[in-house]
């Protein structure tokens, strides 16, 4: 799955008033199956199981996946918080969701040092 934030269609995600000279910072949670990776324009902050998730306090979020889906959400879901994003226009946000593997490279040869990600399926 993924997502083309054209203007038009990115207020199927979140609620928005897109205008080019107004930018604004985004963050974003995801709750997919564990075995998916999430590709976005920041890493994550946060990836753990729905398990622990239990453990600290929760978002309006979470509250929501629980009412809707119950306790049956919890083991194979896993939770994601990504970093929020540099003030930013809401088309150029996007995110991938899969069952994508990746290969990596730790970037040590360059300078400064970068990691480079290729996901495929």
């Amino acid at each position: 799955m993924y997502i083309q934030s054209e203007p038009y269609w990115i207020n199927r995600v979140f609620p928005l008033f897109d205008q080019p000279d107004l930018k604004g910072h985004m963050q974003f949670h995801f709750l997919a199956h564990e075995d998916w990776k999430i590709i976005s324009n920041t890493s994550s902050l946060v990836e753990e199981k729905a398990e622990s998730q239990s453990d600290r306090a929760q978002s309006d979020f979470e509250k929501q996946v629980r009412t809707l889906y119950g306790e049956e959400w919890k083991g194979s879901q896993k939770y994601w918080i990504f970093k929020e994003t540099l003030k930013m226009s809401t088309y150029l946000y996007s995110f991938n969701v899969g069952p994508y593997c990746f290969v990596e490279y730790d970037g040590i040869d360059g300078e400064p040092p970068c990691t480079l990600r290729i996901f495929y399926n």
